[in-house]
């Protein structure tokens, strides 16, 4: 991630979006401190997704 960020800081981006539920393997908790530790190139929007669960049953 760190190479697309810094490929994004040589296209002229002023920021970017960091979609932490499409790595594989992560673990929030110890991962997200490295993770941001290393990409200060750029202002990020960290954003981690839950996926939701089913509410409701379709009955035909």
């Amino acid at each position: 991630m760190a190479a697309e960020v810094a490929a994004a800081t040589a296209l002229g981006a002023d920021v970017v979006e960091l979609r932490l539920n499409r790595l594989s393997g992560f673990v929030p908790r110890w991962d997200l401190p490295i993770l941001l530790a290393q990409l200060r190139l750029l202002p990020a929007i960290v954003t981690y997704s839950i996926p939701r669960q089913r509410r409701y049953s379709l009955s035909f």
